[in-house]
């Protein structure tokens, strides 16, 4: 032994606990990703950083590096533990195989003296922090209470009092994301839009409606309707932006998804009177 690890009991202990069984496929909030067992000791749960940045919309690369700019806070074989010394040392190498990892990306890796940490559920806790993701703090709850902490089936009751107390934490956070978003967006979304995100809060919280819904045209997105016209969805936005059609006589702004990031960004839709209005300027502008 060359004495990394103290004495020999030291070094058996170490060895343990890079002993990784897999526990094959698991899904969380609609989340997929490989669930591990005895990388903190025995049949204690954990979760790779690679599987933490898939779920985050994240690149590993920027998990990694929100884990080594702030290494001194996580304790080793407590809250993290970095397999790539133990594919070294003691057989590790062909469960990262089965866990997804290729003999390339492990090469590399190991290689260039690189990291695959795999995190305890106190380890994930501190990587929240960091990260600063208020949407993963919600999948933090549920992977404690459905992957890191598995245990017997609780007496019905127990069961039913729990199931009830998450579904209206669940329910809380619904009805505050909402109310934030029609309060951030009131003076840019449509009267429809925030209409709606209201009518959501209430239909949350009441279990049903209790006002009327507006009645919402068919809209089109500048895609879409770009699609149709054999354009790119720039021009149509150019067009319309040129010829101020972005108001409630030819569509309504809405909420959508950002291309580049999870974000919930304002989009405007157009209605047919839009379609058509963007159909006759664009017409004409090919006839000049």
């Amino acid at each position: 032994m060359d004495g990394t690890y103290g004495d020999t009991e030291q070094f058996r202990m170490r060895d343990h606990m890079y002993k990784i069984q897999l526990l094959g496929k698991q899904t969380i909030g609609g989340k997929q990703f490989n669930g591990i067992a005895g990388g903190f000791g025995k049949d204690k749960r954990a979760i790779l950083a690679k599987d933490i940045a898939e779920i985050h919309g994240k690149e590993v690369r920027h998990v990694n590096d929100a884990i080594n700019n702030n290494r001194k806070r996580f304790i080793d074989s407590v809250d993290i533990v970095d397999l790539a010394i133990g594919a070294k040392q003691n057989g590790t190498y062909a469960m990262l195989l089965r866990l997804g990892f290729t003999k390339q990306s492990l090469g590399s890796v190991i290689g260039k003296g690189g990291n695959i940490y795999a995190l305890s559920d106190r380890g994930y806790a501190k990587l929240l922090k960091i990260l600063k993701d208020d949407v993963a703090w919600e999948m933090y709850e549920l992977l404690v209470n459905e992957y890191f902490q598995m245990k017997e089936a609780m007496p019905n009751e127990s069961r039913r009092l729990r199931a009830e107390a998450m579904h209206m934490n669940a329910k809380t956070r619904q009805t505050k994301m909402l109310k934030d978003i029609a309060l951030n967006f009131q003076n840019t979304l449509s009267n429809e839009s925030v209409h709606l995100l209201i009518g959501g809060i209430t239909e949350i919280i009441m279990g049903k409606l209790l006002l009327p819904m507006p009645i919402i045209e068919k809209t089109y997105s500048a895609t879409e309707i770009g699609l149709e016209l054999g354009v790119t969805a720039n021009r149509i936005g150019i067009t319309a932006n040129d010829n101020n059609l972005k108001t409630d006589q030819y569509g309504i702004t809405v909420l959508d998804k950002s291309p580049h990031s999870t974000k919930q960004v304002p989009t405007f839709r157009y209605n047919e009177r839009g379609r058509e209005k963007l159909e006759e300027l664009l017409e004409g502008l090919c006839q000049q």
